[in-house]
């Protein structure tokens, strides 16, 4: 993974095209695994097994080139519909993965550039490109 950032890429199906609907350089990735608890009531130790793995990503300031990008990401969240979130690095894919809009929210400062976050949960895994 390039040390100095990677694209990610957005893209909702739009009349059953894949369409990029946004694109962000400022992201956070989180994975988390759960833990299943396997002690027995009459031990002093925890005994636990690998449980499932849980992806995230935060995104801020999220670029939607148009009304209707944007449009069709609000349209997904609210039939949640799962959408494709494909990385870049230097412009060649890394990889993608398709992910559930947890959530989303538009920013729209007086004298100033409208933006927009969401959250997303990865669902599978991600595909190597």
């Amino acid at each position: 993974m390039a040390m100095n950032g990677s694209d990610l890429m957005l893209m909702v199906n739009v009349a059953s095209t894949p369409t990029l609907v946004a694109c962000q350089r400022n992201y956070t990735w989180n994975a988390q695994r759960s833990e299943i608890d396997m002690s027995c009531k009459n031990e002093d130790v925890s005994r636990v097994s690998v449980g499932r793995l849980k992806e995230t990503l935060s995104l801020e300031s999220l670029y939607a080139p148009s009304d209707t990008a944007y449009q069709a990401l609000v349209t997904a969240f609210n039939a949640n519909t799962l959408i494709t979130v494909t990385e870049e690095e230097e412009g060649d894919e890394v990889r993608s993965a398709s992910a559930l809009i947890t959530s989303i929210s538009k920013s729209a400062p007086i004298e100033g550039g409208v933006t927009f976050s969401a959250n997303l949960t990865i669902s599978g895994a991600w595909t190597a490109s």
